[in-house]
């Protein structure tokens, strides 16, 4: 049995235990999910999703997390909406957009929204949305660089851009609308423990490490929803993922483990699953030794067997992928280089490298370790050294960012917005959240395409920087994409699955 196959399926003492008392609670306390609170009625539902991990914060300038997103977003809502294919439209808090110039947008806002303490959502508070978040220390910065905008009449907006930009729309679908003065009151970190927004719910409460709930907006610009609130809750195990459900403690799971998925298909629940945005990659410093040399990023490409890899995570519901879905669609990862240990051996030899620093998570992904010890084994058959160095996520991620340490490193990473840009602005940029690639000449090329307005057109480029990325400059190595997979009892109804993974909770009702 492989080292991964070994692993599957078991779950600590403490985590059985947890689930049958999670079980025994819900039968006792006589939960039907959809809480009601000693109510009656569909209107006085609560609405409770599952989530893998507890948020480290309720500001979406600062946590861009799924989970955290899910409940972010019933508070707190983005500048531009998009439809369930990610594609942004002008159903949301800014109602139209044009171009005067090849570096100057104007953005109308809609009129009558108000925050839910009152303060008005007007151009002012576009313009102050944009800007806090360009000046943010988060990951969205990035995104929003040479950005500026400031309020021209009172539901008008000017934003310039220091180059063109054609992807702008999509740029501010994932910038939130904040309130300037409760946002300059409280602080970046005071609005991550209570947030207000414009959204169809109003923050109501966090006790850490085990909930957080919000309210219903009755004066909700898109109409109050027809529910009382939502709770969400947390926990990493797929056996009580099973169990909340299965007993209608909870009613949506968001993460499902794919390990457990065939359990909960049933007469009470729909489980619906699509291929992730996720991807996992391999990254290689390209300014650093041992990958300062293309050689030595050839021979890992053509050390590591993606379909194996897939193959020891098929239960996790791996599959082969060259980006997000979205950003082409390659089953061979688009990298022309072939599987071979000896051609992988003949270019560590060439270009002298003999050991490899590596570092990966530990519990963040399923079986990351495993994934990296067969790794590890793989480029080993290659005669090198492998140095594996897994880490606890909080402590990896500080490591890697920026232009991060020498060696290979292993990480998931999931667009912001379902674009092939939103991995560009990652990975590919000087400037970008992970840089372990780009240098002048490519930020150049990035730049370029971002000024392309027709989405296609945009794409086709795109695919042919992807080309040169993956097998001219080699530093990039695309593993596979893992299903996204949702559960929902059948209690709730209206539920459809995005392509940015979120739940639109304005859409859901109950039986």
């Amino acid at each position: 049995m492989s080292i991964i196959g070994k692993a599957r399926g078991r779950f600590t003492v403490a985590a059985v235990i947890g689930s049958v008392m999670l079980a025994l609670a819900g039968c006792a306390s006589g939960s039907t999910g959809g809480s009601t609170d000693g109510a009656s009625g569909p209107g006085d539902q609560i609405l409770k999703i599952l989530t893998a991990t507890e948020p480290r914060s309720l500001n979406p300038v600062v946590d861009v997390g799924k989970g955290a997103g899910n409940i972010q977003r019933t508070v707190v809502e983005y500048l531009i909406a998009t439809d369930e294919s990610g594609v942004p439209n002008k159903e949301g808090l800014v109602t139209a957009w044009a171009r005067s110039s090849p570096v100057t947008w104007e953005l109308s806002v809609r009129e009558g929204v108000e925050f839910s303490n009152g303060e008005k959502l007007d151009a002012e508070a576009v313009a102050q949305s944009i800007t806090l978040t360009r000046d943010s220390e988060g990951i969205l910065a990035a995104y929003l660089s040479g950005v500026d905008a400031k309020a021209t009449a009172d539901y008008k907006v000017e934003v310039t851009t220091e180059k063109s930009l054609g992807i702008l729309p999509d740029i501010l679908s994932i910038v939130p609308a904040l309130p300037p003065k409760y946002y300059e009151q409280v602080g970046r970190d005071g609005f991550g423990t209570s947030p207000i927004g414009t959204g169809p719910f109003v923050f109501g409460s966090w006790t850490k490490g085990q909930s957080i709930s919000v309210t219903r907006n009755d004066r909700y610009w898109g109409g109050a929803v027809g529910y009382k609130g939502v709770t969400l809750t947390w926990t990493p195990e797929a056996s009580s993922q099973v169990s909340q459900l299965t007993t209608g403690a909870v009613d949506i799971v968001d993460n499902v483990d794919p390990t457990v998925a065939g359990q909960l298909n049933s007469a009470d629940v729909t489980v619906k699953s699509r291929l992730g945005q996720r991807t996992m990659y391999l990254l290689m410093n390209v300014f650093e030794p041992p990958f300062n040399k293309v050689e030595a990023r050839r021979a890992v490409v053509q050390a590591i067997d993606r379909g194996a890899i897939t193959s020891l995570l098929a239960d996790q519901g791996a599959t082969p992928s060259l980006w997000p879905p979205n950003f082409g669609s390659s089953t061979s990862g688009g990298q022309n280089l072939t599987v071979s240990k000896d051609a992988a051996a003949t270019d560590f030899q060439k270009a002298g490298v003999s050991s490899i620093p590596f570092i990966y998570t530990i519990g963040r992904y399923p079986q990351d370790s495993q994934m990296a010890e067969a790794i590890g084994a793989m480029l080993g058959d290659a005669n090198v050294k492998v140095d594996l160095n897994g880490l606890e996520y909080n402590t990896f991620i500080k490591q890697v960012l920026g232009r991060g340490p020498a060696g290979l490193i292993m990480i998931g990473i999931a667009p912001l917005y379902p674009s092939e840009d939103a991995i560009a602005q990652t990975i590919l940029k000087t400037n970008g959240v992970e840089n372990y690639c780009a240098d002048a000449e490519l930020d150049k090329e990035v730049a370029a395409v971002r000024e392309i307005d027709d989405r296609e057109k945009r794409s086709a480029r795109y695919s042919e920087l992807q080309n040169e990325v993956l097998n001219d400059r080699v530093c990039v190595m695309p593993l596979f994409n893992f299903q996204d997979i949702v559960a929902v009892s059948n209690r709730v109804k209206g539920f459809e699955q995005r392509a940015d993974q979120y739940i639109d909770v304005r859409k859901l009702t109950f039986t």
